[in-house]
């Protein structure tokens, strides 16, 4: 069955599989925490084929604290899609077109938000990407 992945993100107000009048989603909802603290949230969904997830950092622009520079959160959120070591820039657009997934980001005040979408016979792979 496909999942959704939610990690590093604390999300306090899902305290497992509660009854139905507590559920905030029509779905279970497992927490496990690993032993370097990063939170992961599985949230299995009716959707054959697909896997997704994100990774929430809680760092956002708020944290820019050099007076009269902002921006930076935000740069790094585009600097995260210009490859790795592993994948340079034109092998990680070759490969995440080989695998049918999409990728993107977003940066608020409190947060960045990576997450990608694909076919669940390649989640191994999106994750290395």
């Amino acid at each position: 069955m496909p999942y959704l992945l939610l990690l590093g993100f604390a999300l306090v107000q899902f305290n497992g599989c509660s009854s139905n009048e507590d559920k905030i989603l029509p779905y279970p909802i497992y927490q496990h925490k690993l032993n370097n603290d990063l939170n992961v949230v599985t949230i299995p969904f009716d959707s054959p084929g697909l896997a997704a997830f994100y990774i929430v950092v809680r760092v956002g622009s708020r944290n820019e604290v050099e007076e009269g520079v902002t921006g930076f959160a935000h740069f790094f959120e585009h600097m995260m899609f210009r490859g790795t070591d592993i994948y340079p820039r034109e092998e990680y657009k070759k490969v995440l077109k080989m695998t049918g997934a999409g990728a993107n980001a977003n940066t608020s005040l409190d947060r960045t938000v990576y997450h990608m979408t694909g076919n669940v016979e390649y989640l191994e792979k999106m994750f290395e990407l």
